[in-house]
This record gives structure tokens, sequence and C-alpha cells, in this order.
């Protein structure tokens, strides 16, 4: 069975569900609705939006507070790096770093069309490196709120399932340069 086919599937059970066993944000559930099969830059058109949306609801830090994570990565003192990674600073920068990279990648493949296969095969796989940490956007989205960990049905914005994401621009990926998935 093709993985193409499994994925729509699970994600339809999952959007599908009772009101109030899992209430996604509208950007939240186009995006979990999209799949691997509808044109390549209509995917990154959702993708875009919701990428927007989290830009908008993920607090920033403030310039002090950027100074302080940009010198604690730097110091080269573990302990100091490992304490700035486990705080609520470093996961409002990470999360605006993820979904800016979002933003820039997926504009680029929703509005400008005719791009050669190769451009967009990198744009792609920008793509998907940028949500190859999906547990830890979670995990980071945990720590400032957006969700709770042990409570899947707090996660409107589904960022649990932001692995499919990278999944599908990888298969974009191969698609964007004329072969089969």
């Amino acid at each position: 069975m093709r993985k193409s086919f499994i994925y729509p599937v699970l994600i339809l059970t999952l959007v599908a569900q009772p009101v109030g066993a899992q209430d996604f944000t509208q950007t939240a559930s186009a995006l979990l609705r999209a799949t691997d099969e509808e044109p390549r830059a209509t995917y990154a058109k959702t993708l875009l939006n919701y990428c927007n949306e989290m830009l908008r609801i993920v607090p920033r830090n403030s310039p002090r507070e950027t100074e302080w994570i940009q010198g604690e990565i730097k110091s080269g003192n573990r302990e100091r790096i490992f304490r700035a990674m486990q705080s609520v600073e470093y996961s409002r920068d990470f999360l605006v770093d993820t979904f800016t990279a979002c933003v820039a990648h997926s504009d680029k493949l929703a509005t400008q069309p005719g791009l050669q296969p190769a451009a967009e095969a990198v744009l792609w796989a920008r793509l998907a490196i940028t949500f190859d940490y999906s547990d830890q956007i979670h995990e980071y989205a945990s720590r400032l709120g957006l969700v709770k960990l042990d409570d899947i049905r707090t996660d409107i914005h589904a960022l649990k399932h932001l692995h499919l994401v990278r999944y599908y621009s990888l298969v974009a990926v191969i698609k964007s340069l004329g072969q089969k998935p």
C-alpha cells in the first residue's frame, strides 16, 4: 500500500472526529486535509497560510531576551547552552525562526509559478529541513502554553502533526524533478 494513501486516511480520521474531540483552527484543518495528490502550488499556499497564522500567535522575545539567548548559545559552555535551550525565550526564538523560514519558502513556491525544477526541489527540501524537528516544535509550543504535551485535544494548531509537512515536502521534491514517489 502506498504511503501517499495511508497519510490522507490517517489525517481524515483525525479531522473527522466528533466536535470537541479535536477542534483545529481553520488553517490547521486545511493543512491536515491537504494531500500529496493536490497541486504543489496549492499545498504551498495552504502551508503559507498556516505558517503566517502561527507567526501571528507565537509570542516574541524582547531584544534583551534575544541577546541573552544568542550570548548563551555562543558561549561554548555546555551548561549555559543547555539551560538556554530549556528556556521559554529559546522556545519563542526557535518557533519564530521555524515559521519565518516556512513563510519564506512556501511563499516562493506559492507565488512564483514556473520555477525551474531544481529550484523548486531545493525550496521543497528546505521546507522539509525546516520541519525536521517537528517533535521539538510541539515541545516548545507546549512551553509557551500553545499546547499541552499530554493532551492532544489542546493541539488546535495541529503542531503534533507537522511531521506530515516534512513528508509532503519530500514527496514534492521528488515530483518537482518529474519523478514518481
